[in-house]
């Protein structure tokens, strides 16, 4: 089973399974050897590491787990202690478990006996002392084993003993007591090995040795002094290297887990002597500055009183259910408080003196790290920050909050202090260090940072920003009572709705969705808390263009967030720097204007109005698409009236005022430019403003520019306006449309000019003329004067028919294909009694055997994809008209067919939903029940796992899913092997196998070769049946060579049918087969003909599997004949490819009496000493080429 790279919700059996196995079976593998060993490992990687975000998915077997590779661990009894094989397997399993779930985890479940003291000491001593330098694969497993020994001393040694009680035991050979043998071990790790990552486990476990005693006084002194004379050399520019994080790893172990009246002076000390090193470190090692920045915490709460401050809001409980009793009994609750708190403080009036100067030097420092260029220094800065407040008076902890409010979010700083300020405001507020009185103040700078954004350099670096602002939205939940943050609550809300729908980036808005269910949950205040909460649900918000387009419009019905919601798409998303959010914000204030047209009215237009001064492209981008969509969105919804949109005349000088853009395509902005008046002129076009003639001019030119742009991206833009501007040429300005068709788009389209794109851009237009034009007549001028009068529909589909006939510009494929695109647009809109349906069909079959290969590849594709797009609309309207004959529709349906059996993955989507579709119709389609047993796939019960239904159905023997998407992916051709079994369509059907079982595509070529297979199969031995199907395929060769088809797929198909014994009916006697025979002559033309060397040598390669097959016969002594032909030929590879496959003959001879047995080892000789690439000495091949014809050819 596959490893499936997905984040998973809960353990999957099929992992839980075979991790188990997996470490059942070590044992087992390591007798092995050392590559199994390792596929072992990597596999249990694999699976482990899937739960590494969730890694409390693993607990259910996590147990078993521990259990089974602790029983592996064999201790060594004698020196040198060196575990085992399988005991270094099992702790590196160990290990890869404890990296996931984390190592305070996985302590509980290692045994605690001291009984393992002695065995894990002895081999962390042996393991000490192996050289880190080394390098290879044992360097790691001796880090792994390490590590993973570490963590089992740890928990240990944390059983309440005396560890002098073993100095006389299983140690009492050595000299050294067991806490001076760990101190040794461990130091000599820290100095082996480099102290980063996981193996930072050994200081914890240093630290706590050193400090375990009631005087650890003598210990202690040495390491703190070596750390100081370490820290005093301390180059900031060009040191902060192994020793260095070494001993602020130990220190900080130290003042973490050491007693405050012992560690305290020791505190002081460092202070005192490296104060400069310390407070305005500089250093290029991101580690070392956050060691740094962890030191000066751990020193100032050493330093500081050990309780915490009592004037802290108390912020509740961590259960929801004790939060809310607690709010009942708060009442009751006040008088015993007050009577608390006075305590406290008197206590820690009484906790001695605090040296708060050096307090304040340590504040300091960490304040101007949380503006540091590092995340990780920033993260740790805001957490010291929050600590120490914590045991701060309350004046003190108020100027650090100012403090942070002051330097951190002005609008000039960059992302790096905004997101500092963010951390350590969250932080503070989760220990309750911000008190109620100041939350207002926060929430002035939380509204600025929930939409922070920089944009720099096509990238925006606010995103950090956004995220630390959620954190503080959450810890506001964790941290206050409802009824403080009540009065904020319709701000708050708002904000993080429109952050969770709206942002750019897929984790913030997960967090800002993550933050609204924490407050929901909290405060029952949050207007439709539930109802929205369900809308915005972490995983529903994935999708950017889901919370745009579908939720946005969900959470509008709740009338409180409906005008935040377009007061946030006004002022910030339609002016972002990212023109996809931007065309996505039109989208979505189109979809939310009905729900408040009056405020979107009398403001929202007018700030957009306002923006239309702006020279930027950006802005003027997306401030067009906006307004674009807000007239749109409130015609839709109160059909709107022009007179009561303000400044309509500044809007329809737009335009004019933009097309100055358009004039120069280097001028920068003119992509966004272009789209932007696009989407502008179809907004106006929809809400029927009054346009003159000159404007109308003016705006369908602005239109032809822009579809006529080599940017093909622009096009789709010109595409919507078009459908909007058409309509404006009604009765009167008819004359004017067909002025413009005749003079300005006819004669690009009849000219076969140099440029392909002139001519798509004049047939694009004509997709969009209205229907109630199409009908009307038009007088055409010829040579010969003015013609009869033709509907204008008539006229425009026979020029479009011959642009797809022109031979005169084969190459020109988008051509064509706008040209049958615009026709299928039109026949749905015209009347079906003017149309000639037969010209129409025939264009499409013919359109569908567009094979056009340029230098961009197989380009005609694109016409056989509009072909197969076309027939869905034209038959089902020309079988209603009663315009079509069976013959024509079993025609276009086996074309059809063809396409789904294609070789290129889209197409053969495409093609199959087609025929889906004309399944859903009533045409009289022949093979009906084949087809549907193919291509209709019932729908089922919506899966739980999702929102989106997938239609599927179970085929085959082993109830294989299959589902729409599968039509892209080789497994489809198996199940579209039955077409083969229809006599209507199994030729065509035939023909995309062919080039499919060819492609370059291995995984395609394979699975259409497999289909063939499958059907060839219960029949390879009916004489009758084979002769039908070789029938076929001299069909389909033939067809393939009347366009001039490269042979290489049919040659592939018949190697790998002959090579899989397909054609076994005719081994025996292949004479007595026309059929047969007529398709190897074929193979033979390929071989002597003229042609391209690799279609030779792959038909070479195909009559060496014919040679196996009776020797006697007439067939095998024409393609041996030709065979040894080829060993002349002047191309090197043609000689080595014959020689090659007549050696493989004459070994695999099945009747030896074939040849004299003197004859046949003297030919093998020929063929395998002969020196074919010798070009140098032709009369030597020729003289070999002679001889093999006469032992070869002279005995049959």
């Amino acid at each position: 089973m596959e490893v499936i790279g997905c984040t998973p919700i809960q353990l999957e059996k099929s992992h839980g399974d075979e991790m188990r196995q997996l470490v059942s079976v070590l044992p087992d593998i390591v007798k092995q050897g050392t590559t199994n060993i390792e596929y072992n490992l990597e596999r249990f990687e694999k699976l482990v590491m899937l739960y590494s975000e969730e890694p409390q998915l693993m607990d259910p077997i996590l147990r078993h787990l521990v259990d089974t590779l602790i029983s592996f661990v064999d201790w060594p009894t004698s020196s040198p202690f060196m575990l085992s094989d399988l005991s270094v397997a099992a702790l590196r399993r160990l290990r890869t478990i404890t990296r996931t779930r984390g190592y305070k985890i996985m302590i509980r479940m290692l045994p605690h006996e001291v009984s393992h003291m002695e065995n894990i000491l002895l081999c962390l001593e042996h393991y000490a002392c192996v050289p880190s330098s080394s390098n290879g694969n044992s360097r790691d497993k001796d880090a792994q084993v390490i590590f993973m020994l570490t963590v089992w001393l740890l928990i240990i040694c944390k059983n309440p003993f005396c560890l002098s009680r073993f100095d006389t035991s299983a140690s009492q050979n050595r000299t050294k007591p067991v806490a001076q043998r760990i101190i040794d071990s461990m130091t000599t790790i820290q100095e082996q090995w480099i102290p980063l990552g996981e193996m930072s486990i050994v200081s914890t476990l240093l630290a706590q040795i050193l400090t375990r005693n009631k005087d650890n006084s003598d210990v202690l002194r040495p390491r703190i002094n070596q750390a100081i004379e370490v820290l005093k050399v301390f180059d900031s520019e060009t040191d902060g290297g192994k020793i260095l994080i070494t001993h602020l790893r130990l220190l900080i172990s130290l003042f973490k887990w050491g007693k405050r009246d012992e560690m305290q002076p020791y505190a002081l000390n460092i202070l005192e002597q490296t104060y400069g090193r310390l407070l305005n470190v500089v250093c290029v090692n991101i580690e070392v500055r956050n060691l740094v920045a962890k030191l000066l915490q751990r020193i100032a709460l050493m330093l500081l009183k050990p309780r915490l401050a009592s004037w802290r809001y108390k912020c509740g409980y961590r259960s929801l259910e004790d939060t809310l009793k607690c709010r009942s009994e708060a009442e009751t609750s006040k008088s015993a408080k007050g009577t608390e708190d006075s305590y406290d403080e008197k206590l820690d009036d009484e906790a001695g003196e605090v040296p708060y100067e050096q307090i304040e030097s340590i504040i300091g420092e960490l304040l101007s790290k949380i503006n540091a260029r590092d995340n990780v220094v920033r993260w740790t800065a805001a957490k010291g920050i929050a600590r120490i407040s914590s045991r701060l008076p309350r004046e003190l902890a108020a100027q650090v909050v100012a403090s942070i409010l002051e330097s951190s979010f002005n609008d000039s700083y960059n992302g790096g202090t905004w997101h500092g300020g963010c951390l350590a405001l969250a932080e503070l507020c989760r220990r309750g260090c911000l008190l109620p009185d100041q939350v207002p103040e926060v929430l002035k700078v939380l509204s600025k940072a929930l939409l922070f954004e920089q944009y720099s350099l096509g990238f925006s670096v606010g995103a950090s920003v956004r995220d630390a602002a959620c954190y503080i939205c959450w810890a506001f939940a964790r941290a206050y009572e409802a009824r403080i943050l009540k009065q904020h609550v319709q701000t708050l809300a708002g904000d993080l709705v429109c952050v969770a729908l709206f942002d750019r980036e897929v984790n913030i808005r997960r967090a800002a969705s993550a933050a609204f269910q924490e407050n929901v949950g909290r405060n029952d205040s949050f207007p439709h808390g539930i109802q929205v909460l369900t809308i915005i649900d972490y995983i529903d918000v994935a999708l950017i263009k889901n919370c745009y387009l579908e939720l946005s419009v969900l959470v509008a019905k709740y009338a409180e967030y409906r005008i935040p919601l377009l007061s946030h798409l006004c002022h910030r998303k339609s002016q972002h720097w990212d023109e996809a959010v931007r065309e996505l914000a039109s989208d979505a204030l189109q979809r939310l204007v009905k729900f408040d047209v009056k405020y979107s009215m009398e403001t929202v237009l007018p700030e957009l109005c306002r923006r239309l001064s702006d020279d930027d492209p950006s802005t003027k981008h997306g401030t067009l698409f906006a307004i674009s969509a807000l007239l749109m969105g409130m015609h839709e919804s109160a059909n709107l009236s022009v007179d009561t949109i303000p400044s309509l005349d500044s809007l329809l000088l737009v335009v004019p005022q933009s097309v100055v853009h358009l004039k120069n395509h280097r001028v920068k902005g003119f992509p966004l430019i272009s789209k932007a008046l696009c989407r502008f002129i179809q907004g106006l076009c929809t809400i029927n403003v009054l346009l003159t003639d000159l404007q109308l001019k003016q705006f369908h030119d602005i239109l032809d520019g822009v579809v006529s742009d080599k940017n093909k991206r622009l096009h789709p833009y010109a595409a919507s306006a078009f459908s909007a501007l058409m309509k404006y040429y009604d009765s009167d300005r008819f004359e004017i449309l067909v002025d413009r068709v005749l003079k300005k788009y006819f004669p690009k389209i009849e000219q076969s000019c140099e440029d392909e794109l002139e001519r798509i851009s004049s047939i694009a237009p004509l997709a969009h003329i209205p229907k109630e034009f199409l009908s009307n007549n038009v007088s055409i001028n010829n040579t010969e004067g003015i013609g009869p009068s033709q509907s204008l529909g008539e006229v425009i589909i026979s020029l479009l028919l011959k642009v797809i006939y022109d031979e005169s510009t084969p190459k020109w494929v988008f051509a064509r294909v706008a040209a049958m695109e615009t026709i299928s647009d039109m026949v749905s809109k015209y009347d079906s009694q003017l149309l000639n349906w037969e010209s129409l069909i025939d264009s499409c079959i013919h359109l569908s055997d567009d094979y056009t290969i340029t230098v961009n590849g197989n380009i005609g594709r694109f016409s056989r994809r509009a072909a197969v797009l076309a027939m869905c609309k034209i038959l089902p309207l020309a079988h209603s008209a009663n315009q079509i004959n069976q013959e024509k529709l079993d025609l276009c349906l086996a074309k059809v067919a063809q396409r789904c059996c294609e070789a290129i993955d889209d197409l053969r989507s495409t093609g199959c939903l087609a025929m889906t579709t004309l399944l859903d119709t009533n045409l009289p389609i022949r093979d009906r029940e084949l087809l549907e047993a193919i291509f209709k796939l019932p729908e089922t019960p919506r899966e739980s796992s999702g929102s989106r239904t997938c239609s599927r159905i179970k085929m085959g023997e082993d109830d294989e899913m299959f589902s729409e998407v599968d039509w892209r992916h080789s497994s489809g051709f198996l199940r579209l092997a039955k077409l083969l079994d229809s006599a209507v369509y199994k030729r065509c059907a035939l023909e995309g196998f062919v080039l499919s079982a060819g492609s370059v595509d291995g995984w395609t070529s394979q699975s259409a070769f497999s289909a063939i297979v499958q059907h060839l199969k219960p029949v390879k031995r009916n004489l009758k049946a084979m002769d039908t199907f070789i029938s076929d395929l001299l069909y389909v060769y033939k067809q393939m060579c009347a366009r001039k088809a490269d042979a290489t797929c049919m040659l592939t198909l018949f190697r790998m049918l002959l090579d899989d014994r397909m054609f076994v009916a005719y081994e025996a006697d292949p004479d007595s087969s026309v059929l047969f025979t007529e398709l190897c002559q074929e193979v033979i033309k390929l071989a002597l003909g003229r042609g391209k060397p690799k279609i030779k040598s792959l038909a070479i390669s195909v009559l060496g599997c014919l040679l196996q097959f009776n020797q006697r016969t007439q067939f095998h002594r024409k393609c041996i004949s030709v065979v040894l032909s080829m060993l002349e030929s002047p191309y090197v590879v043609l000689r080595e490819a014959a020689a090659e496959q007549l050696f493989e003959a004459l070994n695999g001879l099945l009747d030896e009496t074939v040849y004299e047995p003197i004859s046949h080892q003297r030919a093998l000789e020929i063929v395998s000493q002969t020196q074919w690439r010798n070009t140098a000495e032709p009369e030597v091949i020729s003289k070999a080429k002679t001889e093999l014809t006469t032992l070869l050819l002279l005995d049959l």
